[in-house]
């Protein structure tokens, strides 16, 4: 046959069939569960990642990610003169539960956008991989001790945003790129609050928090 025209009987390939299939390559070799040696029983973590998790990074660099939210709340702002802000999407939540007529539906739209593209997110990274560990917290108090913590901890967050009128991304967002005194105020004190805690926590435990 002509040089210049592929044999039937030779199977072809290419440079990015190449890049994928050693993409898929890496991605089939790696273990399917890490263990951590920690003061309780064994933990095993999945360690479950797809041929896309390379693409899809654990955290987008700031210089990208920080544009995107500016631009979304700015376009928020002109074509709807109203705030970003995520405890009020769970409050809106709950209102559509009681009464659907008197609900925001584009901040639940937006809710149920923050809860799909994070699992969209998580299956093109491999999949949801759920286990009873939480980080450091975990290698630090057992499962019976982190539920409690956790849900006090929840409690306490969501009752101060309402109290407060806003999150962080509430005030230190949309708060502040209109130049809200209160908001000032409010990413202050939850910043001040935050390092202060942290420091006392991570003194307490010695540095294992």
């Amino acid at each position: 046959p002509c040089p210049d025209y592929p044999r039937p009987d030779v199977p072809q390939t290419s440079a990015a069939s190449h890049r994928v299939d050693s993409k898929v390559e890496r991605w089939a070799a790696k273990p399917l569960y890490s263990v951590r040696y920690t003061g309780y029983p064994v933990v095993t973590t999945p360690n479950i990642e797809g041929p896309y998790s390379e693409l899809l990074p654990d955290r987008l660099a700031w210089f990208i990610a920080g544009p995107i939210i500016g631009l979304l709340v700015v376009a928020l702002y002109a074509v709807a003169n109203k705030h970003l802000g995520v405890t009020t999407s769970y409050l809106q939540v709950m209102t559509f539960v009681r009464s659907p007529r008197t609900a925001e539906m584009w901040r639940v739209w937006f809710f149920a956008g923050l809860v799909g593209g994070s699992l969209i997110a998580a299956f093109l990274k491999g999949s949801p991989s759920p286990n009873l560990t939480y980080g450091a917290l975990g290698d630090l108090l057992p499962i019976a001790a982190i539920v409690p913590v956790l849900f006090v901890g929840g409690m306490l967050m969501g009752f101060g945003a309402r109290w407060g009128g806003g999150c962080t991304s509430g005030h230190g967002i949309s708060g502040a790129a209109i130049l809200s005194r209160g908001a000032f105020g409010g990413i202050v004190t939850i910043m001040a609050t935050a390092i202060g805690l942290t420091l006392i926590v991570h003194l307490i435990t010695g540095g294992a928090l």
